[in-house]
């Protein structure tokens, strides 16, 4: 491997490196092109808050059935999954962290839900893309 290939690939680990700590933007309206970002969705039962990752004005935003607009981006996603649906039983009792960072992606619609067997577990499922996204809330 010569000197210019060994730079060519510092640059492009570097420049990917760059790119995968980008914080997304939270969008307060729906965008003109619903391809330029992601639709984040929730069901009505589950408490879920997204903030944009190392974000300058840290403001947490809830995250509702209807959805929330936002642009590709690190998120950190903050969430209450203390009974699981399916086992009320094993509950979890509040502390701790109940946040994960993750990485959303624009062009896609994404559901954010409680796990229904563990407590203290939240999913992130791709469901589609969003250019369905305006008929199919």
């Amino acid at each position: 491997m010569n000197m210019a290939s060994i730079r060519t690939a510092c640059m492009l680990a570097a420049v990917s490196l760059w790119g995968c700590s980008t914080p997304g933007t939270i969008l307060q309206l729906p965008p003109a092109d619903p391809g330029a970002a992601a639709l984040l969705t929730v069901p009505e039962r589950d408490s879920v808050w997204v903030i944009p990752l190392k974000s300058k004005n840290p403001e947490e935003m809830p995250v509702s059935a209807e959805g929330l607009w936002v642009t590709s981006g690190w998120f950190t996603i903050e969430y209450q999954c203390f009974f699981p649906k399916n086992h009320p039983d094993k509950a979890v009792v509040p502390g701790g962290s109940t946040a994960k960072p993750f990485f959303i992606e624009s062009g896609h619609r994404y559901s954010l839900k409680c796990d229904a067997e563990k407590a203290g577990v939240i999913d992130l499922s791709d469901i589609g893309s969003t250019t369905d996204a305006r008929k199919h809330p």
